[in-house]
């Protein structure tokens, strides 16, 4: 994933200098699974994206030789593009791959194929896991499957972040519901303890 989005320059590096040679923004994207039901990559890469799309760097001014850092005005990183994964999964002797599956299905496959495309129909990265032999007629029509997924999901993520101000409200401290990052982070790791314990997994026995 990290190859992908450097590779295919989705974000704007420029946007993240502070201080020319000297200070750099280092935007680090941590990500959690809560629930595994299949096709986790796809889900990884789509909240990795949409978390560098949502993230707001604070301004920075120099005076003299002090760096002012005003957490009250904040600018959203630039990304010029959502590039979008489409894994396509493959059962042996079954010539039709599966999209979207879930866990049950995803131990039944010998192979994925992932495609990493954006709207304007550019191939931002490929990969493959497992033993796959495909004929360049399949490939073809995987990418016209996932260029069509790829539009899809954008068009709906475009249309939603219109009204950001809305839907992303959650890290917002001067919303009622959310009194503080802290808080909202304890009562996720609350909530994460409580469900491990209601649902262990094999690990935790």
């Amino acid at each position: 994933m990290e190859k992908i989005t450097r590779s295919s320059r989705a974000t704007d590096k420029e946007g993240l200098c502070i201080i020319a040679g000297k200070l750099v923004w280092s935007v680090t994207v941590t990500l959690h699974l809560l629930n595994d039901d299949g096709n986790c990559f796809d889900a990884f890469f789509l909240a990795a994206v949409l978390a560098l799309k949502n993230t707001r760097l604070p301004e920075v001014t120099m005076t003299r030789d002090r760096i002012l850092i005003n957490d009250e005005k904040l600018r959203y990183l630039n990304v010029h593009h959502l590039p979008i994964c489409t894994t396509f999964y493959y059962i042996k002797d079954v010539e039709t791959p599966i999209l979207d599956v879930n866990a049950k299905e995803e131990r039944l496959c010998s192979s994925r194929l992932s495609i990493v495309m954006n709207a304007y129909e550019d191939i931002c990265g490929m990969t493959t896991l497992g033993s796959l032999e495909l004929e360049q007629a399949q490939v073809f029509e995987n990418m016209k499957v996932a260029l069509a997924k790829t539009k899809y999901i954008t068009s709906i993520i475009r249309e939603r972040w219109e009204h950001k101000d809305q839907i992303f409200s959650l890290l917002d401290e001067s919303r009622p519901q959310v009194a503080s990052k802290s808080n909202f982070i304890q009562d996720l790791n609350q909530e994460m303890e409580l469900n491990r314990a209601t649902h262990p997994s094999n690990e935790d026995a």
